[in-house]
């Protein structure tokens, strides 16, 4: 049988181990990885956004983001992801002041998209912000998108 010294040190390793197997058995008590979009830019288009970005607690695998419909559009979410490699070769992602942007395609003209942006770490956290970006208009420099012909419009029920 083990021996303590005091109750004091008895009550300093009953501390150490609730701490230790709080972080095993409740991993969400453990200090996780985050992921925080600090700002947006619009693009050259309003179809396009940079979001720039910051990182703590790991080391960055990939972010993603996910492009919600207008309400009565008859589209899916658009979806794209980035892996923390492809960002560095293109100096979108910089490890040392962990800090990224992120490039944003797939949005609505002259709307506020609804966007989720997710982090993803290479000790298998993940954390998912929700961000609002408001676009411009746009116009058509040959007039063909602003009024467009509908021969036949698309119900919900197709494919």
């Amino acid at each position: 049988m083990l021996k303590l010294g005091s109750s004091r040190s008895a009550r300093l390793w009953i501390g150490l181990a609730v701490v230790v197997l709080t972080g095993c058995v409740f991993p969400e008590n453990a200090r996780a990885a985050t992921g925080t979009v600090t700002s947006t830019q619009a693009g050259v288009t309003p179809f396009l956004s940079r979001l720039t970005a910051a990182y703590s607690g790991g080391t960055l695998q990939s972010v993603a983001y996910q492009v919600l419909p207008k309400p009565g559009s008859l589209t899916r979410p658009l979806s794209a992801s980035y892996s923390a490699q492809y960002l560095t070769s293109t100096g979108a992602l910089n490890t040392s002041s962990s800090s990224l942007t992120i490039p944003v395609f797939g949005l609505y003209s002259n709307y506020t998209n609804t966007v989720y942006v997710s982090f993803y770490f290479t000790d298998g956290t993940q954390n998912t912000q929700l961000v609002s970006i408001s676009t411009a208009s746009y116009t058509d420099p040959c007039s063909s998108l602003n009024s467009p012909t509908i021969t036949q419009n698309r119900v919900n029920t197709s494919d």
